[in-house]
């Protein structure tokens, strides 16, 4: 009785063996390595660690939030090479349906641009898929100057003020 040679490989298939060839050798042509198995999740986690050692506390802080918050829960599971603008544009509107401030939503999708960029420079990503996704930063609302007669009539019901900043106003 003859023996058997078994081979083993990280792959299911020869098919999927040849399709992660394909996927090598399209790296090397353009000089990008998507990693297929990464998820956002997991990049984000990583960018974000990264970011910690660079940024002011109270940044820091803000992304931390964007990214648990935000981010993480909607896109986490996601391979980051699967990750279109087509995500980013449902998850926007999806927020701004559910009646989030687009102010919020502005600075949670400017986070996931900013770290999606990394990405794109350290050859993980071939595009931004945010870079475009994200809408248009919303228009701060007009702000009106009071009279002298308001803001003295502000003082004087507002109790314990410490500090009165004043600026100039021009119409």
């Amino acid at each position: 009785m003859g023996r058997k040679t078994r081979r083993r490989s990280g792959y299911r298939s020869e098919q999927d063996a040849r399709h992660a060839l394909e996927l090598v050798l399209a790296a090397e042509r353009i000089g990008v390595f998507e990693d297929p198995k990464i998820t956002v999740g997991a990049y984000l986690l990583e960018w974000l660690a990264l970011k910690e050692k660079t940024l002011k506390a109270s940044t820091y802080a803000n992304y931390h939030a964007y990214v648990h918050k935000d981010l993480l829960p909607t896109f986490g599971r996601i391979r980051l090479v699967e990750l279109k603008a087509r995500h980013i544009e449902k998850w926007s509107t999806d927020q701004l349906s559910a009646e989030r401030g687009p102010v919020a939503v502005y600075r949670a999708g400017s986070v996931l641009r900013s770290a999606l960029g990394p990405a794109v420079c350290g050859k993980r990503l071939t595009y931004n898929p945010a870079r475009r996704a994200i809408r248009a930063r919303p228009a701060s609302p007009e702000r009106l100057c009071w009279t002298s007669l308001q803001a003295a009539g502000s003082l004087a019901t507002t109790p314990r003020i410490t500090r009165i900043s004043s600026g100039t106003c021009s119409r």
